[in-house]
């Protein structure tokens, strides 16, 4: 009797793999930043993605990818710095295997600021941003505008005191507005532990609702708050309030990150100084 006829490894070799590849299910996310300069690094990740799930890709099914991707990525820009843009993927069907292939869709996750910056405050220790050190510029202002006691200041997204705390030391009457209720509650608990005059409030400059007090301070800053703008309209309101806010004449500064110039410029309402 003839010995019998084995099949050749590799033949045997791919049925394995091809059975296997039926019985293995796949479902996961990826996370990106919606940033449109990012596009070919986003797509290249995904493209690893369908290929360690062994899922072939034709070129127009990539080209088709990268226009949706752009699409995506401009669409969650606009919308917000910390727009996230996520790409899913599961079985097309329940108990479909990865021979079956995938079912893929991608969306924008908007990511809420306040609830961006509680997480951090969770995550991170002081000091958050780099330096407690106050912003020297921001010290300078008001120490021009004269005596601390008569030099009401509003601290537009204090954070986490960085400003307010100082000037509240030095005697100036501060009002810290702060959209993160985790900062705004750190922030009152330090200033009734360093008995300063410093009154926080937790809300969103834009908000029609949040309303501080009228032609009071003679000193508004807003700094590292304009990075989180994405269109002047929000710039333009935020300039608008600051001027209802301060008394005619004085001042409000930002401290936005400029090219090329070692000292930022003062955004000025009124006649200021």
């Amino acid at each position: 009797m003839p010995d019998p006829v084995l099949p050749n490894a590799a033949v045997i070799h791919q049925a394995v793999g091809e059975a296997c590849k039926r019985r293995t299910a796949a479902r996961g996310s990826l996370e990106m930043p919606c940033v449109p300069a990012l596009l070919d690094r986003h797509l290249q990740r995904i493209l690893g993605v369908l290929q360690a799930l062994g899922q072939p890709i034709t070129q127009k099914e990539v080209d088709s990818l990268r226009q949706v991707l752009t699409d995506r990525l401009r669409e969650g820009f606009e919308r917000s710095p910390l727009s996230m843009l996520v790409f899913e993927f599961e079985p097309p069907a329940p108990y479909a295997g990865l021979g079956d292939g995938i079912k893929v869709r991608t969306f924008i996750k908007e990511a809420d600021l306040a609830e961006k910056y509680d997480e951090l405050f969770q995550v991170r220790q002081e000091p958050f941003f780099g330096t407690l050190a106050p912003d020297a510029k921001v010290m300078d202002v008001a120490a021009a505008l004269g005596t601390p006691t008569q030099t009401p200041v509003l601290d537009i997204g204090a954070a986490s005191g960085r400003n307010s705390l100082p000037l509240a030391q030095k005697g100036h009457p501060v009002e810290a507005l702060e959209l993160s209720p985790a900062f705004a509650q750190s922030l009152r608990q330090q200033a009734q532990q360093q008995g300063v005059l410093l009154e926080v409030v937790q809300g969103d400059i834009l908000d029609p609702l949040t309303r501080p007090k009228l032609s009071y301070y003679r000193l508004a800053i807003a700094v590292g708050v304009i990075p989180h703008f994405r269109d002047v309209d929000a710039l333009r309101l935020l300039l608008l309030k600051c001027a209802m806010y301060c008394n005619l004449g004085d001042c409000c500064c930002s401290i936005p990150f400029w090219r090329q110039r070692a000292t930022p410029p003062m955004l000025r309402c009124g006649n200021c100084l």
